[in-house]
């Protein structure tokens, strides 16, 4: 596990200025193009105090904050997304319990440009977890960075000013993987006197795909790059589907329409545990629409979730919160 100083953060410390790194030369804003949502300007939000309240991106502390409890008053009024993914997440221990933990992404951080993070930090989701039992294998909630600090149950993401390595990133976007590291985050607790404290800290990776509608009704998730992406496919494609409108579907079609197919098969009431059995009633959900491939990759996203990174949509897309890299 990648220890943290246990200390206090004060503002220069945290979010407006966490460890700024310059990109040299232009060539940042030459191949931004790849990493952006896709909106028109009209729609992408800003971290200028000057601006319009409806054009300020939710994620953007005011510079004039200068201490945890004035940045923590902030947070308190923040717009969240009203989705909210619950699930059951692998602890370090082995064969030991799993831990409940919940995930929710920021409101319209999907709207922030990637030349905003130059030089300050974007709050871009918010995970709950009891910080006293039971050590999260990934983020650490639980285990020695938290426990016995007085720290309550929701902890945040900040991905920390992007830092591209021009021209090295170019190759590495040329050569078609499904993800490229471009920066760093860290999750923050909250103790009771009011100080924020940094618990764990990782690579930023971005997901090179298209960010499909099948992609964005999810604005948060358990789940890494490529699986996001190959559901959004399987799913586009069911909706293309001619038998998806015969009325055996009707509950499943309804469903697809407005939920990503990610969280339509992780919302079934499973019965079972066992593979044998979820895999049962998924083919039984989705009968002939589906081939034997992509129905043992439904069957492998009811048990990912137990250790997926976090995956969000951070304002070049969508991104995964993954273990530290060199």
């Amino acid at each position: 596990m990648q220890h943290v100083k246990r200390s206090a953060f004060t503002l220069v410390e945290i979010i407006i200025a966490i460890s700024a790194v310059a990109v040299a030369g232009t060539g940042l804003f030459a191949y931004a193009q790849y990493l952006r949502v896709g909106r028109g300007p009209d729609n992408r939000c800003t971290s200028e105090t000057n601006a319009s309240a409806a054009t300020v991106c939710e994620g953007y502390p005011p510079g004039e904050l200068t201490s945890s409890p004035e940045i923590i008053r902030w947070l308190s009024t923040r717009t969240w997304r009203p989705e909210r993914i619950t699930a059951t997440r692998r602890t370090v221990t082995q064969g030991g319990p799993l831990k409940t933990m919940t995930l929710q992404a920021l409101s319209r951080t999907d709207m922030a440009e990637l030349r905003e993070l130059k030089s300050r930090g974007l709050v871009i989701a918010r995970i709950e977890g009891d910080p006293e039992s039971d050590e999260d294998q990934r983020y650490g909630i639980g285990g020695a960075e938290t426990k016995g600090r007085g720290l309550q149950r929701a902890f945040i993401f900040v991905a920390e000013p992007f830092r591209l390595k021009y021209p090295t990133f170019v190759g590495r976007l040329l050569s078609n993987a499904p993800s490229y590291p471009i920066g760093a985050w860290t999750l923050y607790g909250q103790t009771a006197a009011g100080q924020l404290v940094a618990v764990k800290r990782g690579t930023l990776r971005w997901c090179a795909h298209a960010h499909t509608r099948s992609v964005t009704l999810d604005p948060a998730q358990f789940i890494d790059c490529d699986s996001a992406e190959r559901a959004a496919t399987i799913h586009a494609r069911l909706l293309r589907d001619p038998r998806i409108r015969e009325a055996r579907f009707d509950s499943l079609s309804a469903r697809l329409r407005v939920l990503s197919i990610v969280r339509v098969i992780r919302d079934i009431p499973f019965t079972d545990t066992t593979r044998a059995a979820r895999q049962a009633q998924i083919k039984a959900e989705f009968q002939d629409l589906i081939d034997d491939r992509e129905l043992i990759f439904f069957t492998d996203l009811t048990f990912d979730v137990e250790d997926d990174p976090v995956w969000v949509r951070c304002g070049v897309g969508c991104c995964t919160t993954d273990q530290l890299e060199s």
